[in-house]
């Protein structure tokens, strides 16, 4: 006897749907979609509620904490190639 798939966040059957699996889970389209995103820079799959970056750009931790900061002046991301650093040491 087969064990039916559920999606593990909102618990809908899941036969005869596609089935989309993310760190050993089971979800429908609809919560996967809601709950995951794909990194900008890497296209890793990595879970929405932790994406670094801004409402444009979602970051991975580790491309954001390489690749990326925040203008400590207004907020904006910023890919570390286009940070100007001034010099407080005068």
């Amino acid at each position: 006897m087969s064990k039916d798939l559920v999606c593990m966040e909102c618990g809908r059957n899941l036969g005869g749907e596609s089935v989309f699996e993310f760190e050993g889970n089971t979800y429908c389209q609809e919560c996967f979609e809601r709950l995951t995103a794909v990194c900008d820079c890497c296209e890793r799959r990595i879970w929405r509620d932790s994406a670094e970056g801004d409402s444009l750009t979602l970051l991975c931790e580790h491309c954001y904490d390489y690749s990326y900061t925040h203008c400590e002046r207004c907020g904006c991301l910023i890919h570390n190639d286009d940070a100007n650093y001034e010099d407080d040491s005068d």
